[in-house]
């Protein structure tokens, strides 16, 4: 435990960061889950806001925002786009030389 009264305000001050700080990765994890449930345009953006605030705060570093929000944006693309069925190639046989 600290001595200091200095040290003690930075605790308090951490403790309260701390609380803060969960409560908006918490809130990132039920938007991630809403989108992967329903994905459309309105989830997506309201997960780049909350990731832009997030690295705003220094929760997220601004790369790892960035590729969060790149693979949202390929999953909502993907979901989108119609699967086709991918054609059958046939293996070569290889003869064995001995």
């Amino acid at each position: 435990m600290p001595i200091i009264k200095s040290a003690k305000k930075a605790l308090r001050q951490t403790r309260s960061r701390a609380i803060r700080n969960k409560k908006k990765v918490v809130a990132l994890r039920q938007l991630v889950a809403t989108f992967k449930k329903q994905r459309n345009q309105k989830n997506l953006n309201q997960l780049y806001s909350l990731m832009d605030k997030m690295v705003k705060d220094k929760i997220f570093h601004k790369n790892k925002a960035g590729r969060l929000k790149s693979m949202f944006s390929k999953t909502l693309v993907n979901s989108k786009t119609p699967k086709t069925s991918s054609p059958v190639v046939k293996k070569a046989k290889i003869k064995n030389k001995k």
